[in-house]
């Protein structure tokens, strides 16, 4: 799963390359706006189908049958309703050409139900193999057919057929690869529990969908469509390399915490090393995209994307802090702790707010980004600490091992902001010199003192097996 996210990354930065050069920022923050709009509706129309599906204690053809059948109907409904919406929700934004792509996604809200839980399934039986080629294989060829249509007509609508073939594509495949898993007479009855957990997911990803959009919204709306267009860029960069790594973590291991419903003997354990491992991924990869970020931009996608140089940085950090938290609230998530997941949400949610209000007042775009890494700070604290409190944690080590992490990727992500100022003029060459040399030295220290880190200590015990989970 990660080596489809990373080739499916690699393939974005080159698509990004290309269509940067032929569409102008207004153009992306159009895209942005329709997107938005098509998160929000497939949300509510997956209902969490896909994650109640991969958490399911007992995969049943009929089950299954009528479940594909749900996910018909609310992706006809999903469909539907974006088009209906789509120009009220533009103005909302204050996008007026945004109604366009609004409603062109709409093909994507009709099968993201069905592709959610077509998904869960492989998740649930192991095929991540299959996954991961196919999401690789139907990103690559969403692409290319993306890349050819802006070329020949550059704007908003034709930003969107790379989304829309991949979304076709993917739907098509996933229902080949598990077509003798649901071809069976509907059974209504068997699906009860599952649905009953999807709804109750709904409400959980409609508080983290505000989360992530109500300072882009306050962005578009008070600052312009414009500098909404240059966060989306920096989001490609930035956001997209850590979350697609997040969710392929998550994607992986989510349909495993069924085993620690109850919380189990062996889950302090076992979260306490997950949650590290993450740290130990997410942030000295966070640091070091930040630092590199304002030269990357220039580079990747050339002139005119300064803001998004300005803003790629701040959305790196963000994300580095949203890996840990997303991986947390996900296991929560998995096992029922449905009350902590809102109230520390609605914290996050309420913290949001506070920065959109400022963004409305002030006219600052950093007010809005602010907010989200403080939101994002606040609800994984909050996440941690009752964790640790029902026993699913154990706080001393996390505590230790973030800070020990922190404190790496704080030299990792200097060495890496000296090379970008080298690169931009904004210090003297020798700068990116240092910082080469900073980052070379602390990869050989790595090296040699390995078997010492703590990330590879921790795999090392998974793998002798001194501390193997229950079956």
């Amino acid at each position: 799963m990660l080596s489809a996210q990373i080739a499916t990354v690699l393939l974005q930065f080159g698509y990004a390359g290309v269509t940067s050069r032929l569409v102008p920022d207004t153009g992306f923050g159009a895209v942005a706006v329709a997107m938005s709009l098509l998160a929000v509706v497939t949300l509510i129309a997956q209902g969490g189908l896909g994650e109640a599906t991969a958490r399911t204690p007992e995969l049943h053809r009929g089950k299954l049958s009528f479940l594909v059948l749900v996910a018909i109907g609310l992706g006809i409904a999903a469909g539907l309703i974006l088009i209906l919406v789509a120009r009220p929700w533009a103005g909302l934004w204050d996008a007026p050409d945004a109604v366009g792509p609004a409603r062109l996604i709409a093909v994507t809200a009709f099968l993201a139900p069905l592709s959610g839980l077509l998904l869960g399934v492989q998740r649930r039986l192991g095929t991540f193999r299959a996954i991961a080629i196919s999401m690789v294989a139907t990103s690559a060829v969403g692409m290319a057919i993306g890349v050819v249509a802006v070329i020949l007509s550059p704007g908003p609508m034709t930003l969107l057929v790379s989304p829309i073939a991949a979304s076709v594509l993917l739907a098509v495949v996933s229902l080949i690869l598990t077509r003798r898993h649901w071809w069976a007479r509907p059974d209504a009855a068997a699906a009860q529990a599952d649905l009953g957990f999807a709804w109750r997911i709904l409400g959980i990803t409609m508080l983290a969908y505000l989360s992530l959009n109500i300072g882009k919204w306050s962005v578009s709306r008070w600052v312009g469509t414009d500098a909404l267009g240059q966060w989306n860029r920096a989001d490609v960069l930035t956001a997209a390399p850590i979350g697609q790594g997040t969710r392929a973590l998550t994607q992986a291991v989510y349909p495993e915490f069924r085993h620690d419903i109850g919380v189990q003997s062996r889950t302090r354990q076992a979260w306490t090393d997950y949650l590290l491992l993450v740290a130990w991924a997410s942030f000295p990869f966070a640091a070091i995209l930040a630092g590199v970020a304002p030269s990357a931009t220039t580079i990747i996608f050339g002139p005119g994307w300064g803001l998004a140089a300005a803003i790629a940085p701040l959305v790196a950090i963000q994300y580095g802090i949203f890996a840990v938290e997303s991986v947390l609230a996900n296991a929560l998530e998995s096992v029922g702790q449905f009350r902590l997941r809102v109230w520390t949400a609605l914290a996050s949610v309420a913290v949001i707010a506070a920065g959109a209000a400022v963004t409305k007042v002030t006219g600052p775009w950093a007010a809005a980004l602010v907010a989200l890494i403080a939101a994002s700070l606040l609800q994984h604290l909050l996440q941690v600490v009752f964790t640790a409190r029902f026993g699913a944690l154990d706080g001393w080590s996390v505590a230790k091992g973030y800070s020990c992490s922190l404190a790496a990727s704080a030299v990792l992500g200097g060495a890496a902001a000296l090379i970008s100022a080298g690169m931009l003029g904004r210090m003297c060459p020798l700068a990116a010199v240092a910082g080469a040399v900073i980052l070379i030295a602390v990869a050989v220290a790595g090296i040699v003192v390995r078997r010492h880190l703590p990330p590879l200590k921790i795999l090392a015990r998974y793998r002798s097996r001194e501390f193997a989970p229950e079956p």
